[in-house]
């Protein structure tokens, strides 16, 4: 329904787990088997550990317009959590997490054709964390870090600009000027 925007997806897996007061099931011990068919089931293995959790993950194809186009394994998580600050202090976090591997992608005119003209990345991957305290919204966090395997410019006979690795690591501070600490242990980020 949305024109020049097509999103297309395989071995997509979703995950929710949502309860009262984050008070939420816990299934890591105890599997819980539903029945999906007269052959086939399913099992409730939610981590209640987690508390509220909405997670999803695939091999995804995003394109818009032929301009911005992005293709491999994606995953995205909204969460709670709990993060060590640089100064030692433990945090209480919401957290989406948004991560990628095996990416490729490519931004410019063209895309997909001969006569692509724009950036192209492959080996793509990144790790993404958006956090918020709870108990002080305006305390925030960003954390980026990601690589790429080949970054080239396309599409101009006779000029060739590219990168054979490029990597990218960003930790922004809170308004306090605290960073997290990612090699604290009870720092935990897994998409």
């Amino acid at each position: 329904g949305v024109d020049d925007l097509t999103v297309e997806s395989n071995n997509l897996t979703v995950e929710i787990n949502r309860g009262e007061g984050n008070l939420v099931a816990d299934f890591s011990e105890n599997a819980y088997e539903i029945a999906t068919g007269p052959e086939s089931s399913l099992e409730l293995v939610a981590d209640g550990a987690l508390g509220e959790l909405t997670r999803a993950a695939g091999e995804l194809v995003l394109n818009v317009a032929n301009f911005f186009t992005v293709t491999g394994s994606l995953a995205f998580e909204q969460s709670i959590g709990k993060v060590v600050l640089a100064d030692e202090e433990e945090v209480d976090v919401d957290r989406l997490l948004v991560g990628g591997s095996n990416l490729s992608a490519f931004i410019g005119l063209n895309g997909g054709s001969d006569d692509a003209l724009g950036l192209e990345a492959v080996g793509l991957e990144f790790a993404l964390a958006l956090q918020s305290s709870q108990a002080t919204p305006s305390r925030h966090w960003v954390s980026l870090q990601g690589s790429a395997g080949e970054v080239n410019f396309v599409g101009i006979d006779g000029l060739s600009i590219g990168a054979d690795t490029l990597s990218i690591a960003i930790n922004q501070a809170d308004e306090s000027g605290q960073v997290i600490d990612f090699s604290a242990a009870a720092t935990d980020l897994t998409v």
